[in-house]
């Protein structure tokens, strides 16, 4: 009766390696537990992300443009090149359990080598290297964007980031971090994600429950999200078992990634005083 809503997927281009009838169930298993949901106080919430709302919220960290480019201030005409990944580099941006990096050779988050991008009067091709953007928490690594490589380097000798990436995680599984929760919340997914400096925004979606007393007590009607996130990610309590997630390309020829394929392999989270701002409408 349009109250509810289920959701599950998995990208991996080797069909053989999706799992139909299971994400059908746990997709179904979603809506039917997730109906009738009731409405909460917004506010902070020891908060759980399964790895798909990991992916959507932190997936974000993986743009060209969060990370921005180095160099002058001529480079940093908005918020985002304001933003710590400019004056950090070295330093601890985030809980020291998190390793962030990309490799094209890796079997299970493998991506083309080569992105070549054509514009209006010139084309130019960015060559992918394995980076460790994040090393036990400390920023370690800058993606170069071709303009400021060429302009400021004179060469195009950057480290363009492809959006593909590999997260740590731990042992911890979604269950035990239930169980281990007096009262919280667990995401499935959000949607409508959008970023302003390092805040991000969006919206719960296809499942979120109240957790109380370690047990799922009932469904919550979706709410929106406005959190840092460094501030999210420097207040990880668990981490889970990292795992393959939907990755999507943004849409449109300027689309961030300019439709190359970008897999994610992320890990649950659960972070104490996560900001649920307001409700929303969404199912």
């Amino acid at each position: 009766h349009g109250t509810a809503s289920g959701w599950a997927g998995v990208d991996w281009p080797d069909w053989s390696r999706i799992d139909t009838p299971a994400l059908s169930a746990r997709a179904l298993e979603k809506c039917l537990t997730s109906r009738n949901p009731v409405a909460i106080e917004p506010g902070r919430y020891t908060t759980i992300l399964e790895p798909q709302a990991v992916c959507d919220f932190v997936g974000h960290l993986m743009t060209e443009d969060i990370f921005g480019r180095p160099g002058d201030e001529e480079y940093r005409s908005n918020d985002f090149y304001k933003s710590p990944g400019f004056s950090r580099l070295g330093e601890r941006v985030m809980d020291e359990r998190i390793t962030i990096s990309a490799d094209l050779m890796d079997p299970d988050v493998s991506f083309p080598p080569v992105r070549k991008t054509d514009y209006q009067f010139y084309t130019f091709e960015d060559i992918y290297h394995p980076a460790t953007w994040i090393e036990h928490g400390v920023l370690k690594a800058d993606p170069y964007k071709h303009d400021y490589a060429v302009d400021k380097l004179g060469r195009n000798t950057g480290l363009p980031n492809s959006g593909a990436f590999r997260m740590s995680g731990g042992d911890t599984t979604i269950a035990e971090m239930i169980a281990s929760t007096s009262r919280g919340l667990l995401v499935t997914r959000f949607d409508r994600v959008e970023m302003l400096a390092r805040m991000c925004r969006g919206c719960t979606r296809d499942g979120l429950w109240l957790i109380e007393h370690g047990k799922i007590s009932k469904s919550v009607k979706n709410m929106w999200v406005t959190e840092s996130l460094m501030f999210a990610l420097n207040n990880v309590e668990q981490l889970g078992p990292p795992q393959r997630v939907f990755h999507p390309v943004p849409g449109g020829e300027w689309g961030t990634w300019n439709a190359n394929p970008q897999p994610a392999i992320v890990p649950p989270l659960k972070i104490r005083d996560f900001s649920f701002t307001s409700l929303s409408d969404a199912i």
